[in-house]
């Protein structure tokens, strides 16, 4: 069982910038530099849960954000958020960079006479969460069109600088220690899946072998989706589904907990995934009780063999029920340790 370190459990007394920078070795050249930066703020930054859970205003706002970087102390980002950080802080260690825009944003810098570009929040398996449990990332590397004036988020897979990358990474611990937790994993899963079993079974294991999950609803679901591809075949995934309990804050942060389900023998079973917790399996009514802690479904969806109490409301906080408040027992001990706020804290 693996459980990672949080770094961005450190405090408030910091900015991002100096979280960031403090430790960055002096002998680094520029690509190394702006390597350095990709792979730490993954460590702080998740992708924002409110930026589709929130009403047209807020999401409005979220849209145009206007980022003091220099005092920048959240954990929430969007894509336009990050490429300002990223940016800012490049231009901090002398490195000349450019935020490009259409749908969505990224940062592209010039090394060795190329364009190279970095993306840490694009696709559905992001770099983000790659970096957070020690996937090898993406949308870093050698820029696929060398034109600025298109915009373009993927990497040239057959330019040789990219191979600059491996030997780059192994300069840095805090991000090789989660390349080793991620290999030891993979290596667990495949002794494991020779065992066969049914799928709850499968995932049982599964769940076990994962552990505590890290910071970042989004990193966190991300990554487990994608070990669950890597250990169950094409149709044992098909028959996995997943339903998202959501619940805003009264600071309009959103907290969501996914539930994870599976139907065998006639019967299904559930799961419940939140970051900073292991996957839990849990029973019919620990899921209802989810409900008197704030937590809603969105209208058009429903969580089979369940009739789940209430129903999302964007942008609108919700409350804990009467019954919550005066007996917390009334909610079983693996349950109230997601009624934590879980996201919108400071770095």
């Amino acid at each position: 069982m693996l459980f990672f370190f949080c770094y961005n459990k450190i405090g408030d007394s910091m900015t991002l910038k100096e979280l960031i920078l403090k430790d960055m070795p002096d002998d680094l050249n520029d690509l190394e530099k702006a390597r350095y930066i990709y792979l730490k703020l993954a460590f702080y930054l998740n992708f924002s849960t409110k930026y589709n859970n929130t009403d047209g205003n807020e999401f409005a706002r979220m849209s145009y954000p206007d980022v003091d970087t220099s005092k920048f102390n959240k954990n929430q980002i969007i894509c336009k958020e990050w490429s300002k950080i990223y940016s800012y802080l490049l231009n901090e260690v002398g490195i000349h960079n450019e935020i490009c825009s259409s749908h969505h944003t990224n940062v592209v810098f010039e090394y060795n006479h190329k364009l190279w570009v970095a993306d840490a929040t694009y696709g559905q398996y992001t770099d983000l969460a790659k970096i957070r449990y020690g996937d090898h990332t993406e949308y870093f590397g050698v820029r696929n069109s060398q034109n600025i004036d298109e915009f373009c988020t993927s990497v040239n897979p057959f330019d040789n600088d990219n191979k600059l990358i491996e030997e780059i990474d192994k300069k840095f611990n805090f991000y090789t220690e989660r390349k080793e937790y991620f290999e030891q994993l993979k290596k667990k899963l495949f002794l494991l899946k020779e065992k066969g079993g049914t799928i709850s079974e499968k995932l049982d294991s599964l769940f076990e072998i994962i552990g505590v999950l890290d910071n970042g609803y989004y990193e966190s679901k991300d990554y487990v989706r994608n070990i669950e591809k890597m250990f169950l075949s094409e149709e044992e995934c098909k028959k996995i589904s997943a339903v998202e309990l959501k619940r805003t804050n009264k600071n309009k942060e959103v907290d969501i907990v996914q539930c994870i389900y599976v139907k065998e023998d006639g019967r299904y079973n559930y799961y419940l995934l939140a970051p900073n917790m292991p996957v839990i399996k849990v029973d019919e009514s620990e899921i209802v009780k989810m409900s008197f802690l704030g937590y809603a479904i969105d209208e058009e969806k429903k969580i089979p063999g369940i009739d789940f109490p209430q129903r999302f409301k964007e942008g609108v906080p919700t409350k804990k029920s009467f019954m919550y408040k005066i007996n917390r027992n009334f909610v079983p001990s693996k349950i109230v340790a997601y009624d934590k706020t879980q996201f919108g804290s400071i770095i």
